[in-house]
Order: C-alpha cells, then structure tokens, then sequence
C-alpha cells in the first residue's frame, strides 16, 4: 500500500512539474502580445492628445522590467492608471467649465445691476418715462439678480471643493458627475435669463441716452 502511495505521489509531481513547465513555456510565449494588447488598451482610454505620448512610455517602461511576470502585472498596472488618468481629466475639464461658467454669471450679475441702476436713475431723474412697465422690468431684473447670486455662489463653492478635493478615483468621479449635473442647471436658468437681462440692458441703454441728450 505505502507502495502504491509513493508511486501515485511521484506521478503526481511528474505531472505538476511538466504541467508548470507548459504553463511557464505558455506565459513566456504568449506574454509579449498579452502585453502589447494591456498596453493598447490602455492606451485607447486615454484622450486623443495623451495617447502617443503615454504609448511610447509605458512600452519603454515595460520593457525595462525584469521577468515575464512582472512585465504582466505592471501592463495590468496600465489599466487602473489610465482610468484614473481620464477621471482626473474629465474632472479638471469640469472644473474649467464650472470657472467659464462662473464668469459668465458674474458678467450676467453686473449687467442686470447695471441695468436697473439706470432704469431706477432714468425714473428718478425723468417724469415722462412709463413707470408701471420700467417698475415691472425692474422687479424682474432684481429678481433675476438672486437667483444668480444664488447660483454663483454655488458653482463657486463646488469649484473651490473640486479644485482642493484629493485625486482619487472616487473624488474624481464624484465632482465629474455632480459638477456636470450643476452645469446643465447652470445653463437652463442662464438660458432662462438671458433674454430678460439684454432686454434690462437695452432698456438701460436708451434711458442712459436719454437722460444724456435732455442733459446736453
């Protein structure tokens, strides 16, 4: 019996050692096109501008690497960086739209104010101007005026967290999607807005002209 044991223990690592053989034979054959296609890949998540730059180096890093294996896992190594590469892009890109965007409002702001300062300046200064229907453009002037404030101040505070927040994967993702969810309700209350405010300043404007021709 001790017999059979022993002989079916030294067939069975005859067998193992052959079948690791095959697989490092295998691995090494194999592993040069495994890892050219890791790299590929990873390169192709990438944003058109970076993929040239970053195919060159990580195929120049890999094959500095000793050893099959570790040319493997660093290759695998390629996919998790370029993930967090274009999460960090695409936050930075949202970040830059949430600062164009504020601007935009800041201009948005400064117009409707200046705007009712000379409607109210026209009124105070003119009698023959239609008060009813400058009041009425006035209200909704400054009530445009908050819910601009409103939102500045909201894209400035996600902007100042997404521009300090640390970049890791999920901070990346997180301000991406939120930052890109506060731009579309950006530009629905900009669009909103926008035609009552040029009319505002338009308004303004003329009165301005006005008030400038009765004074001369």
């Amino acid at each position: 019996m001790a017999l059979i044991t022993g002989l079916g223990l030294f067939i069975v690592s005859v067998l193992t050692a052959a079948l690791s053989r095959t697989v490092a034979e295998e691995i090494e054959a194999w592993s040069p096109s495994i890892i050219r296609s890791l790299i590929k890949l990873a390169v192709g998540r990438l944003p058109e501008s970076q993929r040239e730059r970053f195919d060159e180096e990580w195929q120049s890093h890999v094959s500095e690497v000793p050893g099959r294996v570790a040319k493997l896992l660093v290759a695998a190594g390629f996919l998790i960086a370029a993930r967090k590469m274009v999460f960090t892009c695409r936050r930075n890109q949202v970040v830059e739209n949430l600062s164009r965007t504020l601007e935009q409002f800041d201009e948005a702001y400064s117009t409707a104010t200046m705007a009712i300062d000379r409607i109210q300046n026209g009124i105070q200064n003119d009698e023959t101007l239609r008060l009813e229907t400058l009041l009425i453009v006035v209200k909704k002037l400054s009530s445009c005026q908050s819910a601009i404030r409103e939102w500045r101040n909201r894209l400035a505070a996600h902007t100042a967290a997404a521009s300090a927040a640390p970049q890791t994967l999920v901070a990346n993702l997180f301000y991406t999607l939120r930052g890109n969810a506060i731009l579309r309700q950006g530009d629905q209350l900009s669009q909103q807005m926008a035609g009552l405010i040029k009319v505002g300043a338009q308004i303004g404007e003329a009165i301005k002209e006005r008030g400038a021709r009765l004074g001369s």
